[in-house]
Order: structure tokens, then sequence, then C-alpha cells
């Protein structure tokens, strides 16, 4: 079953079996002008270089095969402004990513999206943590996972480090 949940600002949308072609065929339309060069920067070199619809319908394609994948959309305009990764390393093992527009950085978003997500997380889901891996270069992530409550592990990459949260169900 999708994880689907809203916060003050945000709608997120997990795409599934169910998700529509129009919503698909809308996103897939945006999501050049969400992955801009600033943008993808510190990730991985399958998000760089995505310029127009054909580029972007490969791209969602296979992050839709590597992983779980959340839309985010902004409530009031309604209109998508990034998306959330989660990539299950183990069954209870999740790696997550996340990405803005760069137009809605510093507003608090990352952060509004994180703490719900793991709540959301820690209510519907069976994992027992979660891990962001951050380049080194990226403070403001590193800052935010560390607020929400990720502790910093060792890393054998020397231009990543890796946070992990761990769920305590006993506070559900």
């Amino acid at each position: 079953m999708a994880l689907n949940f809203s916060t003050q600002r945000l709608n997120v949308t997990e795409l599934s079996s169910d998700t529509t072609f129009d919503f698909i065929e809308a996103l897939t339309t945006e999501i050049p002008q969400i992955l801009t060069p600033p943008v993808v920067e510190n990730l991985p070199p399958d998000f760089h270089g995505i310029e127009d619809y054909e580029e972007a319908t490969k791209w969602l394609s296979i992050m839709r095969h590597e992983s779980r994948i959340w839309v985010i959309q902004e409530r009031v305009l309604n209109s998508f402004i990034g998306f959330l990764f989660g990539f299950i390393d183990q069954p209870s093992t999740v790696h997550i990513g996340y990405l803005l527009t760069e137009s809605k950085w510093g507003q608090g978003l990352a952060s509004e999206l994180l703490a719900e997500f793991i709540h959301q997380a820690n209510i519907n889901e069976n994992w027992t943590r979660l891990i962001g891996g951050v380049t080194t270069n990226n403070t403001n992530s590193a800052k935010l996972l560390m607020k929400l409550g990720f502790a910093k592990n060792q890393s054998d990459q020397p231009d990543v480090d890796f946070y992990i949260y761990q769920f305590n169900r006993n506070q559900g």
C-alpha cells in the first residue's frame, strides 16, 4: 500500500501502480525544471542532464524500478517541487534521498517533509532504520539530518558521510 501524507505546506504522494497516467504525464513534464544543475550537483550521475521530456521519462522509469518514490507538491499551488526516494537495502533498512527545486531551498520544507516522513514510516512501515548519504560539502543536509535525530556513522567513502536514524517503536 502506498504511503501518502500531507504536512502544513506539502502533499506527498508515493508513485505506485495506482498512480494515474495524467499524474505521471504532468510530473514527467516538470522533471527537467526540478532536476536543474544546482539541485543535482551533489547527487549521483543518473540525476544529471535530464533536460527534456524523453530523458525525464527514462529517468523516472529507472528510479521507479530501483526505489520507492514520493513526489512532493506544494499544497497551495499543487505544483511539483521535489522528490523523496527510498532504496530498500534490507527489508528493515532504507536508504533515503531527497531533493527540492532550487526556488524552495531555505524555507524549512525539507525539515517539514522528513519529520513527517519519519513519523509516517514509524507508524506504517516495518523499518528499523533509515540511512541518508550526504556529500561532505552538503552541510545543510547534514545539519538537517542531525536535527531530526540521525547519527553520523563511519564511512569508507572519502566524499560521503552516512547518517542513520534508528526507529524507536516504543514511541509509535
